[in-house]
Formats: C-alpha cells, structure tokens, sequence
C-alpha cells in the first residue's frame, strides 16, 4: 500500500470515504467522516492531517460555517503517486 501514498487502512479508508462523498457531490467535514466510519473524531482529524502534510487532501473554508473546513481529496496526487511506484 506505500506505493499509493498510503501506510495504513485508515488512511485508505478515510481518503476514499472523501472520494465518494466528492463524487456524490457533497462536501465532507471531518464530523461527516467520523459518521461514516465510525472512527472517533481524534484519529479522523489525524489522519486527515497527515493525508494533508503528503499533499493527498487539500482543506477548504466552508461557505455556510467559518468553523467548519471542508477535506477535499486530490486525487490527482494519488494517480502521479501510483505512476512512481
């Protein structure tokens, strides 16, 4: 799995649970990620802290809720990420 830019399932999980919410035309929020797999909050916020250090997520301000930041997954880091390996 290090080849695509993941070390762990989580972070699979967590990037590809933001996938499918993009293509379904939401925009997550880190809550939205914990509802849908069931990791608590502190380990969601971490792995999409270290998926945004290795340029795999980009965070957005929210429109509607300062407080909130929308995860966007770049996808295309991930195709050039596959490409090296």
């Amino acid at each position: 799995m290090r080849h695509s830019g993941f070390d762990l399932v989580s972070e699979a999980s967590v990037f590809f649970e933001v996938l499918c919410e993009q293509k379904a035309g939401r925009q997550p929020t880190v809550g939205d990620v914990v509802r849908l797999t069931g990791y608590p909050f502190s380990t969601v916020s971490r792995l999409c802290w270290t998926l945004h250090q290795r340029g795999l997520f980009a965070y957005e301000a929210d429109p509607k809720d300062r407080r909130h930041k929308i995860l966007r997954a770049l996808e295309e880091k991930l195709a050039a990420a596959e490409k090296v390996a």
